[in-house]
């Protein structure tokens, strides 16, 4: 059972504006909660070494490429030790899955499929239940509609730390300036964005080395800083490129991830924007998603222990009493795949079908 590690104030303030974006300067970051740079990355380094922070990733969105992420639960029988292993090694190197959770409820495991259209998820589909045979016992796939409520990090672990009015440097290395502005929940974008490879190439280096600077970029690539730094802010811009984000182990500093699946009686467009207000003020509802399949909603609650998640959970059942057919819920554990940008890549070197 992984211990629970105790952060004092400004590694709380540290790990907030770490949060939504790793690449911002350490003096930048270091004046935010009144360190000097050396302590800022000192902490900050602690918290690597605790594994509280244990990646950092640049984050895109397949979607606005034209691709298709589709949500899979899977539940397994007769596995053995050895089996299991065999299996989490399989889902790990499979260059269509970008994600694989754990889970601790009704299905065993959670993965997240890239494909270009359905066609080429079916024949991963295909390709996965082959693999699996006897011992795949049941599946779900949910595939999202729209999101009612994305934050990068659970915002009740941070409540009440005072924190400074957030402003960014168009000129800083974070693109901070620009990923506040052009955020997925902020702009919405109708026509597919087509990458070049440039843009796929410059994509493929921040995955690999996301903390690079633009200097080293530029002689890794050959392109002009001015030109990195146009390309990166386009694909911003365009809702590609989403965030610079550090992967958090919340169980370290006392909290669970826990996945709530809903089924409502109906569901019409005047109740899916009053669940957009109720969950916007759910401090530790970290997300929400509308979805197409067995269920109309999955929501991604922060929660101290099972009472704390109960007692969230109560509040949704009696907000919207009469409205809830059938609900389950799921504990999450840590990832161990997150990978878009890799995965995403290599499907876009595959043919359309």
């Amino acid at each position: 059972m992984d211990s629970k590690i105790k952060l004092d104030l400004k590694d709380k303030k540290l790990l907030y504006y770490y949060s939504k974006n790793f690449r911002i300067p350490l003096n930048e970051l270091g004046k935010k909660v009144e360190l000097s740079k050396d302590s800022a990355r000192y902490r900050i380094k602690r918290m690597e070494d605790s594994g509280i922070i244990y990646k950092r990733k640049a984050i895109i969105d397949p979607v606005r490429s034209g691709h298709e992420l589709i949500e899979v639960f899977l539940r397994f029988q007769n596995l053995t030790l050895e089996k299991e292993k065999e299996l989490i090694n399989y889902f790990i190197n499979n260059k269509q899955v970008l994600v694989v959770y754990p889970l601790k409820g009704f299905y065993d495991l959670k993965i997240l499929i890239d494909a270009k259209n359905m066609i080429q998820f079916d024949r991963t589909m295909s390709e996965i239940r082959n693999y699996c045979g006897d011992i795949l016992a049941d599946s779900m796939y949910l595939i999202e509609a729209f999101e009612l409520k994305f934050t990068e990090l659970c915002e009740g672990y941070f409540e009440g730390l005072n924190l400074k009015k957030e402003s960014y440097d168009k000129k800083d290395s974070s693109f901070e300036y620009y990923l506040q502005r052009f955020g997925s929940l902020l702009v919405k974008h109708q026509e597919v964005y087509v990458l070049n490879e440039k843009e796929l190439k410059i994509i493929d280096f921040l995955n690999k080395e996301p903390t690079i600077t633009l200097t080293d970029l530029a002689k890794k690539t050959g392109y002009s800083k001015d030109t990195l730094k146009n390309t990166i802010i386009d694909l911003i811009k365009g809702g590609i490129l989403q965030f610079f984000w550090p992967l958090i182990d919340y169980k370290k500093i006392g909290l669970d991830y826990h996945l709530l699946f809903i089924e409502f009686n109906s569901l019409d467009e005047k109740e899916t924007e009053k669940l957009k207000k109720y969950f916007f003020s759910q401090k530790f509802v970290q997300r929400a998603v509308k979805v197409i399949g067995d269920w109309d909603l999955v929501v991604l609650i922060n929660a101290r222990d099972i009472d704390h998640f109960q007692e969230m959970f109560n509040d949704i059942r009696k907000t919207f009493e009469g409205r809830i057919k059938r609900f389950e819920s799921m504990l999450v554990k840590s990832p161990l795949k997150f990978d878009v940008i890799e995965p995403f890549i290599e499907s876009e070197k595959k043919p359309m079908f």
